[in-house]
């Protein structure tokens, strides 16, 4: 999340609703057995989560997660959104507005990420993301997945494209250039 505090999927050790089962403080989040504070829903403690489309904060995939309110004020739920929990639409991304695709926090099960659109960076530590070149810790400076880069490869603005992601489905979309680079966006589900 933008303020640092990390977001954990939705399951508690168990493979239960970690939200449902697990005891939380008054900013809906606690400590891990190791000691990392981390939240899995909604927190209070997020301002930025019930403004209206509002980046706060990134998926280990690169993908911006949005706050619950679209643009016009409306409460996304579930069936607003696909099966990764996220949606195409226009955000702002990068100084700029533009339509891509994005993760969007909500109050139902699984929160924010339900499976990853790109492919996800595992085994970051603090330490190892502050060692990052710049362009790669400032908000707005993700990279597409390499997949949906690979996918334009040789395509215009605007041209059909597809790519398969990490879960082995098909993504369908658009060339467009939400970071600077012709990238493949999924279409709207």
């Amino acid at each position: 999340m933008l303020n640092g505090v990390p977001f954990f999927n939705a399951l508690d050790d168990a493979g239960r609703d970690a939200v449902a089962h697990e005891v939380q403080d008054h900013c809906s989040g606690h400590p891990q057995h190791m000691g990392e504070y981390h939240y899995h829903g909604p927190s209070g403690c997020v301002k930025a989560e019930t403004e209206n489309n509002r980046l706060i904060g990134y998926a280990l995939d690169g993908f911006g997660i949005y706050s619950m309110y679209d643009e016009n004020g409306k409460e996304l739920t579930n069936s607003n959104l696909d099966e990764c929990h996220g949606r195409v639409s226009r955000i702002s991304w990068d100084g700029r507005v533009v339509e891509m695709y994005h993760y969007v926090l909500t109050r139902e099960y699984p929160y924010t990420v339900g499976c990853f659109r790109g492919v996800a960076v595992s085994g970051l530590s603090r330490r190892s993301q502050a060692d990052m070149p710049d362009d790669h810790q400032r908000p707005g400076r993700h990279q597409p997945p390499a997949e949906a880069l690979m996918a334009c490869s040789g395509l215009s603005q605007d041209a059909a494209c597809s790519f398969a992601s990490p879960r082995g489905d098909t993504v369908k979309g658009t060339c467009q250039s939400p970071a600077g680079e012709l990238a493949c966006v999924p279409q709207r589900r």
